[in-house]
Formats: C-alpha cells, structure tokens, sequence
C-alpha cells in the first residue's frame, strides 16, 4: 500500500467518528506517515530535536540553566554537549522539585503524571509536553508496522478502573472512542479463575483486530484459553506487549492462545523512550524522533554486546527535562543505526529485579529464573517473589494444571543452588498495584554488593 493508497484508506474508514475524532485521528496517521516517508532524515531530526530540549532546558529550568551558561547549542554539537551533563534520577527531581521544573509550571499546575507503581519507587511530576504529539504519532506508526492503519479495532488490557454497573453486568472493559491507545479497555484488575470466562466473552463480542497491553493479563488469559474448550471469535493481526516485562515462553504461550504476531514495546509514563520490538526477535530499536538513549555502565557509555543501565533524554516532555534520566532498567547494547535508532540486544530486567542470597550477593532474576527455561513455568499460572531479609525469600504461586511435588522441587532446588532458601506458599490470588500491573518480585533490602 502506497503512501496515496494510505492516505484514501483511512479517509474512507474514519467517516463513523465524530469530527474532532475525526480530526485527530487524520493529523495524526499524516504525521505518522511522513515521518515514515523521512526515515532517512531521522539521524538529523534528533540533532535538531536535542538541541531545542537543551535550550528548553536552558531558558526555562534554573537546574539547567546553571549547568549550561555560556554554552551555544545547536545541532551540531547538541550531543556532545549532553554528555558533559550529569546523570538524573527519580531522587534528584523529587528533591530539585521547582529548581529543576519549568519555569512554566506554577503551583496551580493542572497536570501530574504518576509513575513507579510497579516498582515500588512511586514518583510524581508536571507533565507538560510539545505540541506534536510524539506517544501518539510513534504508537500509530506502530500500528502501521504491525499492518493496521486505523485504530478502530485496538483493544487495550491495562488498569482501567471499570464502572460498578457494568462490573454488575459481568462487562470489564470501559470504551473509550477518542483514545488512540484503543477504542476498549479491558481491565486487568479483576481477573481471576471466576470471571476469566466473561473477558473472553468480551472480546468475543468486540472482535479486536489488534490487542495490546500488560502482558501478565494477556498471559492470564492466553493460559485460560489453553487450559478450557475455549473458542475465539475473532482473528487478530498482531498483539504487542508494553508495560511490563515478558519472557521468550511467555510471548509463545500467548501466540499459541490467539495465534498471531507477538510484538513488543518499550516505554515510559516519562515519555523519554519508545522501543518497539518485532515478532521472533528479542531485540528492540528506540526511535531516534522521540528520545536520546543511551546505556551506561559507571557513568559511561558500554561496547557492543555489554549490559547497563538505560539512559534517556525526552524530547517530548517539557515539565520536567527529563536529561540523562536513568530507567532503573538493563539491556544489552547492540549500537547505533546510521538513523540514530539505538539497539538493544534485549532487555534484562529492572536494576531491582534481583534476590539476595546468604553472601549478600545480588543474583538478577533475568538469568537466574528467566534464563533456565524451568519445567514449573508449564505449571504455574501466576507467582510472585518477596524478599526482606538476605539468603531467604517468600513466594507466592497460584497453581496450575500438572502442578505437583516436582514442580515445588524444582523451584527450591534452583533457589538453593543460588544459595537462598525458598518457602512457598500456595495462594488463590496475587494482588495487582492500583494500575493493574503484576510485580514479580518485592525487593525490601537496599545493602547489599554489586
């Protein structure tokens, strides 16, 4: 399909919304396709849409302003002088507070953003943004990669709060016409073995075309559908996963549910960075139009093929600069497109995704439980790990079908060989946070050794 061609299929298809639906939708799949019509502009974007985020920051943030007088920035230089700038985090904006705000964020401001939920490390901030509206031009080209062109049929699993009465009438999704992130929301906070049958009733009566969402929810589901005399009534293009981490086997466990594409997306409620990972594949490219990302290891940049921290500088969000702002996530570095996209080879969990054992040593979960391929994962329909004192830990497993002794033998046998001891506790429900995500692990102990 030809950028014309694209052009007349969603005139065609978007007459059913109302005008400023309509509106929004037309300006934003036109941004969507000329930045895909651009690619080979997009190495010179970023240069120019970097060095605007840094005299942003200059002109209106007393933090930057301090750091950055006397300098000229302009395009050419906008990355060098980046990295002479000191890394940022969750703690230095909370305690910079104003200092560090634009100067266009008052004490009345109307609109903060909340984050953190899923990690314990709640943050709060004056969300302000550009005028383009990057989240939804890159979630529409997204869509466009995916082979979808409008967003009539997405339906998003997330943590929508839904209404008592429709709750009453057995109906967990809330619709939402003018939201590009899906027309549906089908909520992830009240799942569980009992209305598990009615979300799929659901989505059978609202025949997506695209899923896309929390992938302990889809996981949820895909689990059910495998275990029951289930029929789905609809044929989707693809699903992607976003919000929360997911396995290799938890992408094929939900594409043998519903029998498509699994795609992947990376990303923030800071809007700094915006990956997209394609089916099959473990790798994910971070658009060069939306942030600067960088992977860092001690403050520097690591080689190709290393872990460390990601690193990213928003060029969308203008309350707060979010400038060398570090995720708390780790990846494998893969390098640097000649358009600027950045490769991660793939991602490898939180900075706190880790249990201690009895040397007070940290082992990540991304290889010691991910990494091992168990036998227990075909077992267990949920479970979570919490930990408050080093070399011991508490873990929550709802069961699955087949779930006997072995299974448990396995699990502490792997604990044990990392020298932790491992009490399970056997449980019929696993509490979401308040935005309906799953945390895997409660982490409780701050000392420990690298």
């Amino acid at each position: 399909m030809n950028l014309i061609q694209k052009f007349i299929f969603i005139l065609k298809k978007a007459t059913s919304l109302t005008p400023f639906a309509y509106a929004e939708l037309f300006f934003i799949s036109i941004m969507a396709l000329w930045f895909e019509s651009r690619h080979s502009k997009w190495a010179k974007y970023q240069k120019k849409y970097l060095s605007d985020t840094l005299n942003y920051a200059k002109d209106h943030s007393k933090y930057y302003s301090h750091l950055l007088s006397g300098c000229h920035i302009y395009p050419g230089n906008a990355d060098s002088i980046l990295k002479t700038l000191p890394l940022s985090n969750k703690q230095l904006i909370t305690e910079q507070g104003y200092n560090i705000f634009s100067n266009e964020i008052n004490a009345h401001w109307y609109n903060w953003s909340n984050t953190g939920g899923s990690t314990g490390d709640p943050f709060r901030f004056p969300s302000m943004h550009t005028l383009l509206p990057y989240g939804n031009i890159h979630e529409m080209m997204l869509y466009h990669k995916m082979g979808m062109h409008i967003y009539h049929g997405v339906v998003s699993v997330d943590g929508t709060k839904v209404d008592e009465e429709r709750i009453k009438q057995k109906i967990y999704y809330q619709t939402c016409p003018l939201d590009i992130y899906g027309k549906h929301h089908l909520s992830t906070l009240y799942m569980n073995d009992d209305t598990m049958p009615y979300y799929i009733e659901n989505l059978n009566q609202l025949k997506p075309n695209l899923l896309r969402g929390y992938p302990s929810g889809m996981l949820s589901m895909a689990r059910y559908i495998l275990q029951n005399p289930i029929k789905i009534k609809f044929k989707l293009i693809g699903i992607y996963l976003t919000s929360e981490s997911f396995t290799q086997e938890d992408s094929e466990i939900i594409q043998s549910a519903f029998h498509c594409p699994i795609w992947g997306q990376y990303g923030h409620t800071e809007m700094a960075v915006f990956a997209s990972r394609k089916p099959g594949s473990e790798v994910y490219e971070c658009s060069p139009l939306y942030g600067y990302t960088e992977v860092l290891k001690n403050g520097k940049q690591v080689r190709i093929g290393e872990t460390g921290e990601i690193f990213v500088t928003s060029f969308t969000q203008r309350g707060v600069p979010f400038i060398r702002y570090a995720t708390g996530d780790l990846a494998e570095y893969g390098g640097v497109k000649d358009d600027g996209t950045v490769i991660l080879n793939h991602l490898c969990g939180r900075t706190k995704d880790f249990v201690v054992n009895k040397n007070n040593e940290k082992i990540y979960l991304i290889g010691f439980i991910f990494g091992c391929h168990l036998e227990a994962f075909n077992h267990i329909k949920n479970w979570q790990i919490q930990q408050k004192i080093p070399g011991a830990v508490n873990i929550l497993i709802i069961k699955g079908n087949g779930y006997g002794k072995q299974t448990e033998n396995e699990i502490l046998r792997l604990f044990a060989k990392e020298k932790v001891d491992a009490h399970i506790k056997y449980v019929d429900y696993i509490p979401k946070t308040k935005r309906g995500k799953q945390r895997f692990i409660l982490q409780n102990i701050t000392n420990t050794q690298a």
